[in-house]
């Protein structure tokens, strides 16, 4: 199955014909049946500026600085909950986004931003050269990491013993 048919299937609430034992996913609402589901750990989605933009000299940034700004982003089918978060957050504040290049590839995204053409969003843990991650005060853009997994799995399953090390990972990291 397809990545857009695995996604479509989950938002769908047909996870059920999934062909996997188990999910890495930000995407969870609610307990899938036939799933456990368990938080990993939670990240923030922060803006990304380039070092010498104006908003990296600011010790507070707020939802309102953002008013046209340029925003390098992604098309809305490459990651449907990414960009409804995102999305949701700013129009709750009245800013309708200046999206000036959509791409998929975060590369990309935070190479746009490192040569000054926009700022986006992204995971403090996207590290890049020629950038820097700031929290937007009055947004909160939370990721919570969670691993599903099928009930009927067999406790001899090596998904078990890949549970067990992304939990102690999840947890030397907290």
């Amino acid at each position: 199955m397809r990545m857009r048919e695995q996604l479509e299937a989950f938002d769908a609430g047909r996870i059920d014909a999934l062909e996997i034992d188990a999910l890495l996913t930000f995407r969870v609402g609610r307990e899938p049946p036939g799933f456990n589901v368990e938080q990993l750990f939670t990240e923030r989605l922060e803006l990304i500026v380039a070092r010498d933009h104006a908003l990296a000299r600011q010790k507070r940034v707020k939802a309102r600085d953002l008013v046209g700004v340029p925003i390098i982003w992604m098309p809305r089918d490459g990651a449907p909950f990414y960009y409804d978060l995102v999305r949701t957050a700013l129009n709750d504040h009245g800013i309708r986004p200046d999206i000036v290049v959509e791409t998929t590839s975060p590369i990309a995204r935070l190479s746009l931003v490192a040569s000054g053409m926009g700022v986006t969003f992204a995971l403090q843990s996207e590290p890049f050269k020629g950038v820097v991650a700031r929290p937007v005060a009055d947004l909160r853009l939370d990721f919570v990491g969670v691993l599903l997994s099928r009930r009927r799995v067999s406790p001899s399953s090596p998904l078990h013993a890949f549970r067990d090390i992304l939990v102690a990972a999840a947890q030397r990291n907290a």
